[in-house]
């Protein structure tokens, strides 16, 4: 009986750690050829810091993706027009120990700070990255995606700014 404990217990540590890795040095760089929105990670202390940066200023950042139907046309206005309020280049940190990387290139961090832009407190809730295939025509492109959710108090719902960049704009290291 003992060893039987003995042996559920080594596969259960060995499971939990197969599952997510915490805690690790982070640095993620994804540019698009022509610079367009980048976002870099790094690790600072006990911090990872995120820095997004639109090269050619807030009137290009990407504000949605997938379907865009007239109706959408005045919620998409007043989101832009909140978003903008963040600047050509932000930062937001994240508790080192709130990411955690599933596999090569999957990436999440969550809990990350609050601060004000302007009149607007926002808080990030979360960046991930992930990898999206696309399929037609008899061809199929990797892309990364990679997305920053945040909170903007007084103004729901949560708002995401997501890129999709193909494998060779986008460097990891974790």
């Amino acid at each position: 009986m003992k060893r039987f404990i003995l042996v559920m217990a080594v596969l259960m540590a060995a499971a939990g750690g197969a599952t997510a890795e915490t805690h690790p040095d982070i640095s993620l760089r994804c540019v698009t050829g022509m610079a367009t929105t980048s976002f870099l990670l790094r690790t600072q202390g006990t911090d990872v810091v995120l820095t997004t940066v639109h090269h050619n200023g807030t009137g290009y950042m990407p504000i949605h993706e997938g379907i865009v139907v007239p109706n959408d046309m005045g919620f998409l206005s007043d989101k832009a027009k909140v978003l903008m309020q963040m600047g050509d280049r932000n930062e937001f940190r994240f508790p080192r120990a709130r990411c955690k990387i599933f596999g090569p290139g999957l990436l999440t961090c969550s809990g990350g700070e609050r601060k004000r832009f302007g009149d607007l407190e926002m808080e990030a809730l979360s960046f991930v990255t992930g990898k999206v295939t696309q399929r037609d025509s008899g061809q199929s492109t990797d892309f990364v995606r990679v997305a920053l959710s945040v909170n903007v108090i007084g103004h729901p719902p949560v708002m995401d700014i997501a890129m999709y960049y193909t494998e060779s704009e986008c460097r990891f290291q974790f």
